[in-house]
């Protein structure tokens, strides 16, 4: 993939980067380019995404999600033991340390936009011009191998497949560590093709596409605020308490609250991140307050992931014998 490069560095998060885009105009009314900000794993936020007020913009790689695209997070290398896991997609302008605070993740786009900032707003419904953002030599091979055109989404989702298999993982976890991942492809195409499509049913559960709406009840006892101190998994009630006086949220199993993305655990970040808020069904104090519906869409994804992440692993072993 040519294009790529380190994620975006604030120099300043806390004066940059904020949950909601009322808070940023009320810190910047002069804000000039507001945009989502893929700060952490399911956690969007808001950055007034202007070049002179970042240490390190990355605009050219940060402007191919001007337009529709989907870009691969990964790790270059980590001082962590254990199972390399640091995998993940974003839609938007990305923080460099999304996935960890031990080392700087890189964003690879599926899509080269050309001119993406002159092509922001097109007049007539006319499309911008994009390429895939993966090499014609690699295309050419393996095109040939498999005796029918490959395209660069087909190699995309299937590297994000390779990269959510825990085998794969595991048996390459000393080079994980110090250089970026090698992708080992199949020698048959039915094998290539199935774990594109899971790596696509991957990449739908993480980006929230298609997601199926899971029951998850928020039973209130009058009190909804986040008090992150006092935060707890109940397994045997599926539920996530939220506070002391027994204010939770259910439908959350323990495989939910302990899910991983690198070296973090999305949904009790996300708690973290916003402690001292008051859970709400609709806002009427932005500063205040959290939406239930936003920690629910977390919550969901990662349920729908969950099964995709065990078919990537039998997959994983039965690819290792056409390897």
């Amino acid at each position: 993939m040519p294009l790529g490069s380190m994620c975006v560095t604030t120099g300043n998060d806390e004066g940059r980067v904020f949950l909601t885009e009322t808070e940023l105009l009320q810190h910047n009314p002069a804000a000039a380019n507001i945009r989502a900000y893929q700060y952490r794993p399911f956690d969007l936020r808001r950055i007034n995404y202007v070049s002179a007020q970042l240490a390190r913009s990355r605009r050219d790689v940060m402007e191919q999600f001007y337009q529709p695209n989907v870009g691969l997070l990964v790790l270059g290398q980590t001082r962590h033991t254990g199972a390399y896991d640091y995998a993940f997609l974003t839609a938007n302008v990305t923080d460099k340390n999304c996935l960890s605070t031990e080392a700087n993740c890189s964003v690879f786009p599926l899509y080269r936009y050309l001119s993406p900032h002159t092509q922001a707003a097109l007049p007539g419904g006319i499309q911008p011009t994009r390429v895939g953002n993966v090499r014609d030599e690699l295309l050419a091979i393996l095109t040939h191998a498999y005796g029918h055109p490959v395209t660069p989404e087909q190699v995309f989702y299937y590297t994000y497949a390779v990269l959510n298999a825990h085998g794969y993982l595991t048996e390459y976890e000393q080079q994980l560590r110090v250089e970026f991942p090698h992708i080992p492809f199949p020698r048959g195409a039915e094998r290539f093709a199935h774990m594109a499509n899971l790596g696509s049913q991957l990449a739908e559960a993480h980006l929230g596409n298609h997601v199926p709406a899971l029951q998850l009840p928020f039973n209130t006892t009058g009190n909804s605020v986040i008090e992150f101190a006092a935060v707890l998994h109940v397994p045997e009630q599926q539920a996530i308490q939220i506070n002391p006086s027994g204010t939770t949220l259910g439908g959350v199993s323990t495989e939910m609250w302990e899910y991983t993305v690198g070296t973090r655990r999305p949904l009790r970040d996300w708690l973290e991140a916003r402690n001292g808020r008051i859970f709400v069904l609709d806002y009427t104090e932005p500063q205040q307050q959290v939406l239930v519906n936003e920690f629910r869409a977390i919550a969901r994804r990662i349920a729908a992931a969950l099964p995709l992440h065990q078919q990537l692993d039998e997959s994983w072993t039965d690819l290792l014998d056409a390897h």
